[in-house]
């Protein structure tokens, strides 16, 4: 399946495709289940004269690992393509970052929409549900990220921090859900804010 993913970038462009062909030639998509996995996915770039690795367990279906694929290596596309770049402009945002994943994610549901069409109704309702999650995901780090700033030019401590997470979050899900504290500690994952 990952001739179709590779087949969507190229569609769009021709260089993001050598981008991703490059991370998969180098053996650096591991998608094997192992005993310890953790559960999820990512890409991760160790400097940036280095290829990317992405990460991923296995999912529920083909299609959710095809479309988790996309997005991981829309991340990867991004990277390699900001790697000759000045240190100032490949440290993006998590915002910037996103928008390459999500496009990579895009790219391969119109993809798997043109191979399988008679799944077209489950296909465009999962996308629907990643939409949500992905603007709600990136309006939590903009959130996160402003009152972050104001808290770290007033001097505040760590602890502050992770309880502004934990505070925004709470006001997201409303009394109906009770987060669990151990999510206040998730703004630690993101790499531009915490160096």
């Amino acid at each position: 399946q990952v001739s179709l993913v590779l087949g969507a970038f190229d569609r769009f462009s021709p260089l993001m495709r050598a981008e991703i062909e490059g991370i998969v030639n180098a053996g650096h998509v591991h998608s094997l289940p192992a005993e310890g996995k953790e559960q999820g996915a990512c890409c991760y770039v160790i400097g940036s004269l280095r290829t990317p690795y992405v990460l991923m367990n296995s999912l529920p279906s083909m299609s959710d690992l095809i479309e988790t694929l996309g997005h991981e290596l829309g991340h990867g596309a991004h990277f390699g393509l900001a790697a000759g770049q000045p240190a100032i402009c490949r440290e993006a945002s998590s915002l910037v970052c996103e928008t390459a994943a999500i496009l990579g994610e895009k790219l391969v549901i119109d993809a798997l929409l043109e191979r399988f069409p008679e799944h077209r109704t489950a296909i465009l309702d999962r996308e629907l549900t990643n939409i949500w999650a992905s603007v709600t995901k990136q309006i939590d780090i903009v959130l996160f990220e402003e009152g972050a700033h104001k808290l770290i030019a007033a001097g505040c401590e760590m602890e502050e921090l992770l309880q502004l997470q934990l505070s925004l979050l709470q006001r997201e899900f409303g009394e109906q859900v009770e987060v669990a504290d151990l999510f206040k500690y998730e703004p630690l994952l993101v790499p531009h804010i915490f160096r």
